[in-house]
């Protein structure tokens, strides 16, 4: 709003007007893509059950929101991976969360650029009861993306999903600190899990439990 009224104060500095409406534009988009997380919370956010290809959510995903993301992402889902359940747009917020929060993970390299690599693999399961991750028995597929980036203190481990919680400087944040706790709230919808291993300069472990889908 702040910068559509300098636009408005503007009419006579084109290039102002159009640096303004930029960053309001930006900032709508942002706001769309927050209302979208906090609906996750919502008692209207229960997902859809149907038939999905994890392969295909992350392509997607990479080719659209980390193209230009200066990690290199290394992927490891062969033909015989399960399709999973569930709601094809909650998956996809899931997984965009997990994958931004470990390309953010990866420091600064030479000139400001991100050297790193994201690496994504894929197993079928079937768990039994009881079982160690304390979820139903049944088929799943495990879904980890690991990263080799700066990783998390061992105090801090226990806050992660915690909403709003950053260990970015509040003045630094890419985003409101929602993706993890976002990703816990939508795999639990889904009879999933979702676990974090992570060691201070060693990089962190994103490990999912996602049901799959059964003829």
């Amino acid at each position: 709003m702040g910068n559509i009224s300098i636009a408005k104060m503007s009419l006579h500095n084109t290039g102002k007007i159009h640096g303004a409406l930029r960053r309001a534009e930006e900032s709508s988009a942002k706001a769309v893509v927050l209302t979208s997380r906090l609906l996750t919370f919502s008692e209207g956010g229960e997902p859809l059950n149907e038939k999905n290809s994890l392969s295909k959510i992350l392509k997607n995903l990479i080719d659209l929101h980390f193209r230009t993301a200066q990690a290199l992402f290394h992927c490891s889902l062969d033909s015989g991976i399960w399709p999973v359940n569930g709601d094809e747009n909650q998956l996809s917020q899931l997984l965009y969360s997990v994958l931004h929060n470990a390309v953010q993970a990866i420091p600064d390299g030479t000139d400001g650029a991100r050297e790193g690599t994201v690496t994504i693999h894929a197993e079928n399961v079937s768990l039994t009861q009881p079982n160690e991750f304390s979820i139903a028995e049944g088929k799943y597929v495990k879904l980890s993306v690991i990263d080799n980036g700066i990783g998390i203190p061992a105090d801090n481990l226990d806050k992660i999903f915690d909403p709003f919680y950053s260990t970015k400087d509040i003045y630094n944040r890419n985003g409101m600190g929602l993706g993890l706790s976002i990703s816990r709230s939508i795999i639990r919808k889904h009879k999933g899990t979702i676990a974090v291993q992570s060691a201070e300069g060693e990089g962190t472990t994103v490990t999912m439990l996602i049901p799959a889908y059964i003829e």
